[in-house]
């Protein structure tokens, strides 16, 4: 199984489905008759385990059950986007195909996740200085157009869809530094679908007061911390220059809530404090102590 770190403090209305519980499966014995398995019975139980949500349901595609993580590409939109891209700034350059392949020479383990970094870390995330990576009012507005996806949108960050608004705006926009493994989701009909996802470097995202990516800019998707994948990983989907699976970083939730977030500015390298929840217009000097490590 692919480490994923645990123990770390859950952002904040973090997204944990509920399970049902296991059905009883009727399995037929050596005379043909039917029988109920049970946990004190000598027959293999066969577990199907169904994740709901409230009154919806998150499906997964079949390919995570084959261990494939979808590696999505900056400027891409992703699987079945929520919204149209609410990403602003420069659009990163685009990526190669991916042959679908795992690293050769690399364990499940060590080629699903490799670091773990804390959301508060000082130049972990970029931007640029007085400018906004993602518009917050334009995700909210597309959300609030379609019912179906703000309900599905709300039920993944386990909010309602009237919450949308202060939740969306309560996230700060952000670039990643590092290609960086999620949770991800995309919008299928009426339902959130959900998939494991590496996100390129250079990807613009939302994150909340815990450091924590919440939502991809490009589609307007929710995002949640990574789940482990139970055997070899396969990648698919795009394949960018200098994609490693062990350059690929975890991100964990600070161990407080945060005021601001030290940002490294994309055009000249210098660090900066933004604000949590602001796009830009607070932007301030980094601490000494933070612009020098």
């Amino acid at each position: 199984m692919s480490p994923v770190p645990s123990g770390d403090p859950p952002p904040t209305r973090a997204y944990v489905p509920p399970l049902e519980p296991a059905p009883v499966v009727a399995v037929v014995g050596r005379r043909g008759r039917r029988r109920r398995s049970g946990s004190a019975g000598p027959l293999l139980l066969v577990l199907l385990v169904v994740v709901m949500v409230g009154a919806g349901r998150l499906t997964e595609p079949a390919a995570h059950g084959r261990g494939e993580i979808v590696l999505e590409d900056a400027p891409g939109a992703g699987q079945h986007p929520f919204t149209a891209s609410v990403a602003t700034g420069p659009a990163p350059s685009a990526a190669t195909p991916a042959t679908g392949e795992t690293a050769p020479g690399l364990s499940g383990a060590t080629a699903a996740v490799i670091t773990t970094v804390r959301g508060s870390q000082p130049g972990f995330y970029g931007g640029t200085r007085n400018a906004v990576s993602c518009d917050a009012q334009r995700l909210i507005e597309d959300l609030q157009k379609t019912p179906a996806q703000a309900a599905a949108w709300a039920e993944v960050e386990g909010i309602t869809p009237q919450d949308i608004p202060s939740f969306a705006g309560g996230l700060t926009g952000v670039v990643l530094r590092g290609d960086t493994r999620v949770t991800d989701h995309g919008f299928i009909k009426d339902h959130p679908s959900v998939f494991q996802a590496v996100l390129e470097t250079g990807t613009r995202v939302m994150v909340d007061h815990f450091g924590v990516p919440r939502v991809r800019c490009a589609g307007g998707s929710p995002l949640g911390p990574p789940v482990a994948v139970v055997i070899t990983p396969r990648y698919v989907g795009t394949r960018w220059s200098g994609f490693a699976p062990a350059g690929v970083s975890v991100v964990t939730a600070a161990t407080q809530p945060m005021t601001t977030l030290v940002l490294v500015d994309g055009a000249g390298g210098a660090r900066f404090s933004r604000p949590v929840a602001t796009g830009g217009q607070a932007d301030t000097d980094a601490p000494a102590a933070a612009a020098a490590r």
